[in-house]
């Protein structure tokens, strides 16, 4: 949605008393473009988590041209890496980058994984995909006596890999095969991630309209948690007597 089409529902919801005031487009640009929601956190504390990243195209050129001439740096993705809880979907953690800039996907992992255990919250097991096979994410995982579901990665080497739990892992994968050990550590899990992932993509797109690096990243962040909040929306409601609190826009 564009932000004249913004200011034409901010009208209709003031007509109707949802919001006390609106503003017009270029005030809405001024108060969202950089703006990074935060995620509620849920009142329950055992966790069951998993961390994927995607990607979402900063770039509406034409496939024609990326045919035809290559990408030769055309393309530019956002790369968002999200935490959530895998039994509940909930969202309990983002992050967001130009490609190639920023931590990798495990340092973001550790990074969630630090917050919510220092926001209280115990986290049972992780759940990751391959690139996730490091010895710094077991070594944490580790620390805090969390199970992880993180498959070894094809050219892993026991003898060169320092993290004692890391080496157990590779040798029962080794041992049992994918099939035994998908199901014994229940890696199925990790799918509720790719679901987040897909969903916010079915509903915002994957395309983002922003111009500057930092603009890009807070809209990628914004359309993963507004998603959540529908989501929470879906199950539990809407109270509008605190409704002023979502309302920062237009005030």
């Amino acid at each position: 949605m564009n932000y004249r089409g913004l200011e034409g529902i901010a009208r209709k919801l003031t007509e109707i008393g949802l919001i006390p005031y609106f503003e017009d487009y270029s005030t809405a640009w001024n108060r969202i473009h950089d703006y990074r929601p935060e995620i509620k956190l849920p009142t329950f504390k055992e966790l069951n988590v998993s961390t994927d990243g995607t990607g979402m195209r900063a770039r509406n050129s034409g496939r024609y041209l990326e045919m035809k001439y290559g990408r030769k740096g055309r393309d530019k993705y956002v790369v968002v890496t999200i935490t959530v809880d895998s039994k509940r979907k909930k969202l309990l953690g983002i992050d967001a980058n130009v490609e190639g800039k920023g931590p990798s996907e495990p340092e973001i992992a550790v990074k969630h994984g630090k917050k919510l255990i220092g926001n209280g919250y115990t986290i049972e097991k992780f759940n990751g995909d391959g690139k996730y096979d490091t010895n710094d994410t077991f070594d944490f995982w580790r620390k805090h006596h969390t199970k992880c579901a993180i498959p070894p990665r094809s050219n892993a080497k026991i003898r060169r890999t320092r993290c004692n739990w890391r080496k157990h892992e590779i040798r029962k994968y080794r041992k049992w095969g994918y099939k035994k050990w998908r199901e014994t550590r229940k890696y199925g899990d990790r799918l509720s991630v790719e679901g987040e992932n897909s969903g916010v993509k079915r509903t915002f797109g994957e395309n983002l309209v922003s111009k500057l690096e930092s603009s890009m990243c807070a809209e990628a962040i914004q359309k993963f948690v507004f998603y959540d909040f529908l989501k929470d929306y879906g199950r539990n409601g809407y109270d509008f007597k605190k409704r002023q609190k979502y309302v920062y826009f237009y005030r």
